[in-house]
């Protein structure tokens, strides 16, 4: 016998606080559309005799998901109550201070994944007068949200880890060989399979000692390196998410200056199969002065152009 998951759904605030929809509360949705292929534009160009166009490129756009939700009460002053909830849950400045971001949609498919997307209330609810009959103990609302960034991912985090050292390297997933080791360079060698549909950004934490840290994905072709000498303990991270590439140190020191000018910081990325071979990306890192507290944390999410 097969024991399949319930399929539901939850939108998560910006601030954590989660509201669920599924048919054992008495807010569910009825329907709900946008959750497929991400819109796309194509970029073309035309030549002076040119019949039609050539498209060489595209981009993924925004994406608009829009659900029909119902919620029932037993009285008026549950009715009155849920609609004050709502509201509560969904609006804008549902966040810390200074801190305003997206919320999130997670989807809760029947295998036991998990989908999220994030995104902004763009409309609704707006608890419009049902015509024809009196609902005075629910009410059914169209909710609409956008997705600046179109892609779905799976919100459990991957990370590798590499423990570098010059007398001894240890990764926590299976590696490449040869590694080779000394006391003043070390570098190892692993592939990771990437199961998404689309590219994935990382990101990369670094601690210290070590100098001219190297990452490079061997199948992309894309490199990062650091001219810079960490010292023992100090913690530098690489945010590589798509509009906030950083480079600083957990005491909050910009170091986007010691990234050599021949590194790929803004498109390093997993990738897909078929643009690599199977999904394998084969990370390669590498730097100097290692003792046994180096470590080396590659993390990402897996992401899909659609569910």
């Amino acid at each position: 016998m097969i024991h399949m998951f319930p399929e539901y759904d939850m939108y998560i605030a910006p601030d954590g606080t989660e509201l669920r929809f599924d048919r054992l509360s008495d807010l569910f949705i009825q329907s709900f559309d946008g959750y497929g292929m991400s819109p796309i534009k194509y970029l073309e160009q035309q030549g002076a005799f040119q019949h039609g166009v050539s498209i060489y490129d595209y981009r993924l756009q925004k994406r608009i998901i829009q659900w029909t939700i119902r919620q029932d009460s037993c009285n008026r002053w549950t009715y009155w109550e849920n609609r004050a909830n709502i509201l509560d849950l969904l609006r804008p400045n549902r966040h810390t201070i200074n801190n305003f971001g997206p919320g999130k949609l997670r989807k809760f498919l029947p295998d036991g994944t998990m989908r999220d997307l994030d995104v902004h209330l763009e409309l609704g609810p707006i608890f419009s007068s049902p015509t024809g009959h009196w609902d005075e103990w629910g009410y059914t609302e169209v909710i609409r949200f956008v997705a600046p960034d179109p892609t779905f991912y799976n919100p459990l985090e991957n990370s590798y880890l590499w423990n570098l050292g010059p007398a001894q390297t240890h990764l926590v997933f299976p590696i490449t060989f040869p590694i080779q080791f000394g006391y003043t360079v070390v570098s190892a060698t692993t592939p990771i399979t990437y199961v998404g549909t689309w590219m994935s950004f990382p990101t990369i934490i670094i601690r210290g000692p070590i100098a001219g840290f190297t990452i490079t994905n061997s199948e992309t072709g894309e490199m990062i390196r650091l001219n810079y000498k960490i010292a023992p303990g100090v913690i530098v991270t690489i945010s590589l998410e798509f509009g906030n590439k950083t480079v600083t140190t957990a005491a909050g020191v910009n170091l986007i200056g010691v990234v050599s000018t021949d590194s790929d910081l803004s498109t390093f990325h997993f990738a897909p199969a078929p643009e690599v071979a199977g999904g394998i990306n084969t990370m390669i890192v590498s730097g100097a002065g290692c003792n046994p507290n180096t470590r080396i944390t590659l993390s990402h999410y897996t992401r899909y152009i659609g569910i």
